[in-house]
């Protein structure tokens, strides 16, 4: 049973189409990946599964109990300009990648 089913979804911005006709499910457990170019529509169909835009045509339905979250590409809360990995380093007080491999009993870090 799918999570999320997404039937004939289209979006436009004035007179600008973004995307027509989309079809796909995400079942549980599903791992998935959405790639292109920019302008492509990426945000703008996130936006649509989040709730936070709503499609010009078809349906999009999440299963009872599925809620999405969404963090924006541009953060709007006061000290996030910036993206995740910056907004980190800010909190933190170090800059540059952190190891996030496994370790005993919890996620490696310094």
């Amino acid at each position: 049973m799918p999570i999320v089913s997404v039937i004939q979804a289209g979006k436009s911005f004035g007179a600008e189409r973004i995307f027509e006709g989309v079809n796909f499910q995400i079942d549980e457990h599903d791992r998935i990946g959405l790639v292109g170019p920019n302008g492509a529509g990426k945000t703008t169909l996130l936006n649509l599964l989040a709730g936070r835009e709503e499609a010009d045509e078809g349906n999009i339905a999440l299963a009872r109990n599925i809620r999405i979250g969404y963090l924006t590409q541009i953060p709007g809360r006061p000290g996030m300009a910036g993206n995740l990995l910056e907004w980190l380093e800010r909190r933190d007080g170090r800059r540059g990648p952190r190891p996030l491999l496994p370790r005993q009993g919890g996620l490696a870090h310094d």
